[in-house]
């Protein structure tokens, strides 16, 4: 599991162990043995080399939905799909979504009563994402909650759920879900991303349904998980430096590079999977075909030989365009990343512009138990006007 300050260890494994077998680390899948990989060149090499390092780890499974996304191919499948879902998606994106996302912010904040004490997580950095994100995709305003409770489950740790078949039985019912509102979609479709995905296509091509589903779970989980986490390391770092907090009230220009470097500070999505596709050499470990490989993004985003000082939170590093948060320049660089950081901007401007402090009410606060993203399971925090 991760710790809250996880800088300090990713340097030692850096220092003594910067690629390593760990035969005891366990998938969500139920796959056990895989590579630790932690240098910045070398994770960048595995997330960025699809040709090499690929990235179905689970192959195409009716049992397993996920099997279907596109963060699990690789080309020319890859680029078939992606391309259908960058178009839908952009069309969707050409709305007025700062507008949406800044009534919708304004709306959470307001309820927020200066001198009060609340868990930013329950009441903010949850329900922001899941709202943006489940409206985009067309879900109905009821299901928000049950979709976000799934979304938490796909990312956690396996023993929360009941292990491997707790995470299949959650996507089981994922595909019910998504199977209704597709068929409610495509009897009446509306301006969102899945009436979208129903009817677009590329050179020919359209999302199989298995596709189609497979996709949308996966919009919705980084959409509403990974932003989720950022937002609330946002609130965090702020209260937990005060300082900063009225050096950006000050000056508000400074936002964008502010969650640039927290992007790299605290990385929402901490790891990434692999398997590897031929046999290789790494910084000179021979990784054989079929051996499974996690890319600890949080480590390379950390490793001082590319961020000197990483322990140290620097808006003005000249080099935040190497961070590796969104999945490096590869093909599978995040295409949701632009509507992450219009979340965590409009969301952090207006909470500088509303209140004039903010204090932790906790020594430390706990994180969720999982290997994939850093968030944080509560924040208990007192606003003050």
């Amino acid at each position: 599991m991760l710790s809250l300050n996880p800088t300090a260890d990713y340097l030692s494994e850096q220092l003594h162990n910067p690629i390593h077998y760990d035969a005891h680390f366990t998938l969500n899948t139920g796959q056990a043995g895989a590579w630790q990989i932690y240098k910045y060149q070398d994770v960048k090499q595995i997330l960025e080399d699809n040709n090499v390092f690929h990235s179905n780890y689970i192959l195409p499974n009716e049992n397993i939905i996920l099997s279907y996304g596109v963060n699990l191919m690789n080309n020319p499948e890859h680029a078939r799909v992606r391309a259908v879902l960058d178009k839908a998606f952009l069309e969707v994106m050409k709305i007025n979504l700062r507008q949406q996302i800044t009534s919708q912010v304004d709306d959470l904040i307001r309820q927020v009563e200066s001198g009060k004490t609340y868990d930013v997580v329950d009441v903010l950095s949850d329900r922001l994402p899941v709202y943006v994100i489940s409206g985009l995709l067309g879900i109905p305003a009821p299901d928000y909650r049950q979709v976000s409770l799934w979304a938490k489950a796909l990312v956690s740790d396996p023993s929360l759920i009941g292990g491997p078949m707790g995470f299949f039985k959650v996507q089981a019912e994922m595909t019910l879900f998504f199977e209704d509102l597709i068929r409610s979609k495509t009897e009446f479709p509306g301006n969102d991303i899945i009436s979208a995905l129903i009817s677009e296509e590329v050179d020919g091509f359209k999302l199989s349904s298995r596709e189609l589903i497979a996709n949308c779970i996966n919009l919705l989980i980084a959409g509403s998980e990974t932003t989720s986490a950022l937002l609330s390391i946002i609130v965090y770092y702020l209260a937990e430096n005060p300082i900063a907090y009225a050096e950006l009230r000050e000056t508000p220009s400074m936002v964008p590079s502010f969650i640039a470097e927290l992007l790299r500070y605290r990385t929402p999505v901490q790891s990434m999977y692999r398997v590897c596709g031929i046999d290789t050499v790494v910084s000179g470990k021979a990784i054989k075909k079929g051996d499974m490989i996690v890319a600890w993004i949080g480590s390379a985003n950390n490793d001082p030989s590319v961020f000197p000082s990483p322990e140290k939170f620097d808006i003005h590093r000249q080099n935040l365009k190497e961070v590796l948060s969104f999945g490096g320049n590869g093909i599978h660089h995040c295409f949701g990343a632009p509507l992450a950081k219009l979340e965590a901007s409009l969301f952090l401007n207006a909470i500088l512009n509303r209140f004039k402090e903010i204090k932790l009410q906790v020594d430390k606060p706990s994180l969720n138990p999982t290997t994939v993203v850093y968030s944080l399971s509560s924040l208990p925090i007192t606003f003050y006007k």
